[in-house]
């Protein structure tokens, strides 16, 4: 019979080693229980510390290694020193930790390895492929053997966390802040990075790259924020840092052993993270209502985040999107470059017009209509998603402006595509077939596009103009009167030249 030897209670506050049953001595059973209660993320992933410490610590007979047991001594004799001193200063707690760590010549750390080298995944040379093409990408790049060094750290800080929570329970008084267990918490998990893996510098580094890599692609989308963050002393690298040390802190550990089972990435995994608390950062900091409009339902959403009592799932359901900090951001910036764009483009798009392009119903927005106003205010927004973001008349400002633009510019077949409704009728991506793409992309023009403006983003920048060619070509326009504006069909290289051209110009 299987025996148990690790436990948790009804309430989820209590995680428990059998010291008593593995040593074989009652007496020990007053060491047996761990309070997680201390901090509210240690109580959160209680599940996932029992599931790593079965896991790890038991071979497939349920059986405790011989590694198993040389760690779970040295637990014990943590928490026994722990239990008899009135308080314990930070360094006299590592060097605890660094007997759990260095204990026998096969520790605890064999055991992980071992455990990594049996179900790890490695990484989809596809995917690390395509990551390489793309620059902006290039530190989201994570070699296997650091996703296992990453992994390893994160497995031993979770074994590690109920002793830490005990410690802090221990040295924290009624009155100590949130910040000081937090403190607690960033040399522990830091010094067990330094101590668990060959070049921890290297780790450190790829996960404040990762982060940083985030931050400053918001620099721009986000700008109105960093004006108002710049007025309360902080700047972006005030998040980037606070970010970092939340991944060591309240990230890593959180990682359960059979998180990959499914697949799921470790690169995604930390953007996940990382994402989130950027957008925790950004819709927590001040005092001000953030408006989300949500185009596919319609609806509008407004968040204050004055309120103290607003909690991060109750954030996440109002925005309901994947990428939730670029999401707010766009969001917070979207109106203010939309009403700025027409200018830009040397038109004007009155609110008079607006509204008669609305309530006319001559505005239908389509995926042609929707790309080419990318196309034409990406280097603005400096995104192709936060047009889905704008409301119906900020929206109806850039397609005026951009119609308008075509127009004045000699973009005849362009001009009216935008303004019409599209009925896709081949969703493919050869309907202007190999001879005619063959012509588009020996044309001169094509040529100079891809030489002097996209020459190191070739790849992603052809395959987007490609598919939107054949998009139109595969398409049928219909006027306000309910009319085909073309009467004859549509020819690839009539499209492509204006598109190619279009192109080169935004």
């Amino acid at each position: 019979m299987q025996e148990n030897y690790f436990y948790i209670n009804d309430k989820k506050t209590i995680f428990s080693i059998d010291f008593n049953k593995i040593l074989n001595r009652k007496s020990l059973e007053q060491y047996n229980d761990f309070n997680l209660s201390v901090k509210k993320s240690f109580n959160n992933i209680i599940d996932t510390i029992l599931n790593n410490y079965n896991g790890i610590l038991l071979n497939e007979n349920g059986e405790l290694y011989p590694e198993s047991v040389y760690f779970i001594i040295h637990m014990l004799d943590a928490k026994h020193k722990l239990s008899i001193t009135d308080s314990m200063n930070i360094d006299d707690f590592i060097k605890l930790v660094d007997k759990i760590i260095e204990a026998g010549n096969k520790n605890v750390i064999f055991l992980i390895k071992r455990y990594i080298d049996e179900h790890y995944k490695p990484m989809d040379e596809k995917e690390l492929g395509k990551w390489k093409k793309k620059k902006e990408w290039k530190q989201l790049i994570i070699s296997d053997e650091m996703a296992k060094n990453i992994i390893l750290v994160s497995y031993f800080q979770c074994l590690l966390t109920p002793l830490i929570s005990e410690y802090i329970k221990l040295n924290k008084s009624d009155t100590a802040s949130e910040l000081e267990t937090e403190n607690i918490c960033n040399i522990v998990f830091d010094h067990i990075i330094n101590k668990c893996v060959s070049y921890p510098n290297r780790l450190k580094n790829k996960l404040y790259k990762l982060v940083e890599s985030r931050v400053t692609l918001m620099m721009f989308s986000g700008r109105t924020y960093w004006e108002k963050a710049a007025e309360h002393g902080i700047n972006a690298y005030d998040v980037i840092e606070n970010i970092y040390k939340k991944i060591i802190t309240a990230s890593l550990y959180k990682i359960d052993i059979s998180m990959f089972d499914d697949d799921t990435n470790l690169v995604g995994y930390l953007q996940s993270i990382i994402n989130n608390q950027i957008r925790f950062a950004f819709t927590l900091k001040f005092s001000e209502n953030y408006t989300y409009y949500n185009p596919t339902s319609g609806v509008v959403s407004v968040i204050n985040n004055d309120d103290e009592d607003m909690a991060v799932d109750i954030v996440e359901a109002a925005l309901g999107q994947k990428d939730e900090g670029i999401l707010v951001l766009e969001q917070l910036n979207a109106k203010e470059i939309a009403d700025k764009i027409p200018q830009e483009l040397g038109v004007s798009a009155t609110r008079e017009e607006v509204t008669e392009l609305i309530s006319n119903k001559i505005l239908k927005a389509n995926p042609v209509q929707e790309q080419l106003v990318s196309l034409m205010t990406y280097k603005y927004f400096k995104s192709t998603t936060t047009i889905k973001l704008l409301n119906a008349f900020q929206y109806g400002t850039l397609v005026l402006a951009c119609d308008k633009y075509l127009m004045q510019h000699n973009y005849p077949i362009l001009a009216k595509i935008l303004v019409s409704d599209c009925y896709v009728r081949f969703d493919r991506t050869n309907v202007i077939g190999n001879k005619i793409k063959d012509k588009i992309e020996n044309s001169k023009k094509y040529k100079e596009l891809f030489a002097r403006k996209y020459k190191d983003y070739e790849g992603d920048i052809e395959s987007a103009l490609l598919k939107l060619l054949n998009l139109i070509a595969g398409s049928n326009f219909i006027d306000k009167n309910n009319e085909e504006i073309f009467q004859d069909e549509l020819k690839g290289p009539e499209i492509a030249n204006e598109i190619i051209e279009l192109a080169y110009h935004f």
